[in-house]
């Protein structure tokens, strides 16, 4: 997963992809001459913005964040987080990425109307040159393969931008977890299922039928001769960077927190808005944290 973007334009403007966050708002500078403006069907302009997310769905931009912080603070720095480690969500480092993405809504690089949307309207309005970045998979190119675009419009992936030149870069990946109930009425079909999604036939079909990739050790190529150019293409972003995946400790049993909640839906839209700052972001998380931990120790 990364920021997804249309090849197409940045050739025809001459743009580079952002290495640096002080680059990435460089380019959303740049979109405020008129010469970088959206063309629209009546032959008015509208300026560009520089990034939109899923709004109402803001647990997307976990394709921001957990890259961020591993980047700036290294991976042990989101390893504590992953463990609701006490002060782990309010320090510096963390300070310094959730700003990020104050200063996209507050400096005003996000696309009008962000936070009321769906997915998959604001992946078509990002398609349409509404905006430049959006959050998301290498599945979006299927699962918008029927929506409108800018004419010539070819998908590109790429990392998350880092703080300096030269850190190391992280990809969060996605990957899809199954289980077999205890009460299942089959289990060792369900058992010999299981089998067959790991072996190279099962890669293969799901690249054909579904133009998608699995999260498995060799998938990449395996898959090659059935995904389209621009889903394959999109893996160039794991160059040179290193692949994380969600590490979340279990929580205690009856726990009443909800992470995604807490870390996202209950703050990313008030950020977004101007009305929570990012002090008040870490504080909620952290008490998110807190109360984990205390369900913890009573289990014990």
């Amino acid at each position: 997963m990364g920021l997804i973007y249309n090849k197409t334009l940045f050739a025809e403007k001459g743009w580079s992809i952002p290495e640096t966050w002080d680059e990435f708002f460089a380019l959303g500078d740049e979109l405020k001459k008129e010469e970088n403006f959206l063309v629209n069907a009546d032959g008015t302009k509208t300026k560009r913005a520089l990034f939109t997310y899923q709004g109402i769905y803001p647990d997307y931009l976990e394709e921001i964040l957990y890259p961020a912080i591993a980047s700036a603070g290294g991976k042990e720095t989101l390893d504590k987080v992953f463990a609701y480690e006490e002060g782990s969500f309010k320090n510096d480092t963390i300070k310094k990425v959730l700003d990020i993405f104050y200063k996209i809504s507050k400096d005003g690089y996000l696309m009008d109307g962000t936070v009321a949307l769906n997915h998959t309207q604001s992946q078509t309005d990002m398609m349409m040159g509404k905006a430049l970045f959006i959050v998301n998979g290498n599945w979006m190119e299927n699962e918008m393969k029927d929506s409108p675009r800018e004419n010539g419009f070819e998908f590109g992936m790429t990392t998350v931008p880092v703080f300096n030149k030269g850190d190391q870069k992280y990809v969060l990946s996605s990957y899809e977890q199954f289980s077999i109930p205890a009460k299942a009425k089959n289990p060792e079909l369900a058992k010999e299922f299981l089998k067959f999604l790991y072996t190279d036939e099962s890669v293969k079909l799901f690249a054909e039928k579904a133009n998608g990739a699995y999260a498995l050790n060799d998938a990449k190529e395996l898959s090659k001769p059935y995904l389209t150019k621009g889903v394959y293409d999109m893996f160039e972003a794991y160059n040179g960077s290193i692949s994380i995946l969600q590490g979340w400790q279990s929580l205690p049993k009856g726990s009443k927190v909800s992470v995604v909640t807490e870390m996202f839906k209950n703050t990313m839209t008030p950020v977004m808005t101007g009305q929570m700052t990012t002090e008040q972001w870490m504080d909620n998380v952290e008490k998110a944290f807190a109360q984990i931990r205390k369900e913890k120790a009573a289990s014990k």
